[in-house]
């Protein structure tokens, strides 16, 4: 039992990145941002005013300001903006609160004990939200991205399902062809993750 204990957590920490990304990812403040216990800085003090100016007995001639140089004019917004926009909202909505508890191991220690009730759970949630991930229409500038989060999802599923079939039967060879199946999960959830910051940094959202 340990050493299935010590491959299922090796599996299960390959996916804490595909599970957080497929049911959300919580963004956490800027280190930048300011703190309500600072106190705000007191206002300089204001300058005394300049004294008027003599009026002069000859009024200088008026004239025509300089004309403003064009410059470049600004570009046209990309028409797939607002559809890419609806795109990413719409996974917004799909994604909630991480499922994953502190410790991973928390999933194969029940496992183990009998009760496989959370990696069903867990399992049901991501069927759930990969069935609502197939149903969106990406635009063609969210295609790749919308392909990539697919395929990662339904590897993801396999791999949670050999995760407790090899557990409940003890089977130490399915464990074991785990482990790189967990470091590639991890590299693709890496890999969406940078597609859609891409994505949003294009065209907001």
């Amino acid at each position: 039992p340990g050493s299935v204990l010590a491959l299922g957590v090796v599996a299960l920490v390959g996916l804490a990145s595909t599970t957080a990304f497929l049911l959300g990812r919580p963004t956490a403040p800027g280190a930048g941002s300011p703190s309500a216990a600072s106190p705000a800085p007191a206002p300089a003090p204001a300058p005394a005013p300049a004294p008027a100016p003599a009026a002069s007995a000859s009024a200088p001639r008026a004239t025509a300001p300089p004309r403003a140089d064009p410059g470049t004019p600004p570009s046209a917004p990309d028409p797939a903006q607002p559809a890419v926009r609806r795109y990413l909202a719409a996974l917004d909505g799909i994604g909630g609160g991480s499922a994953l508890p502190s410790s991973p191991d928390v999933y194969v220690q029940q496992a183990l004990s009998g009760d496989t009730s959370a990696l069903d759970r867990l399992i049901a949630e991501h069927e759930r939200r990969s069935a609502a991930i197939d149903q969106l229409r990406p635009p063609p500038p969210a295609q790749a991205h919308h392909a990539a989060l697919r395929t990662l999802a339904q590897q993801g599923l396999a791999v949670m399902r050999t995760l407790k079939a090899g557990i409940q039967g003890q089977d130490l060879a399915a464990l074991m062809s785990l482990q790189s199946d967990a470091a590639q999960l991890q590299a693709q959830g890496d890999a969406v993750s940078r597609m859609e910051a891409d994505l949003r940094a294009r065209y907001g959202g």
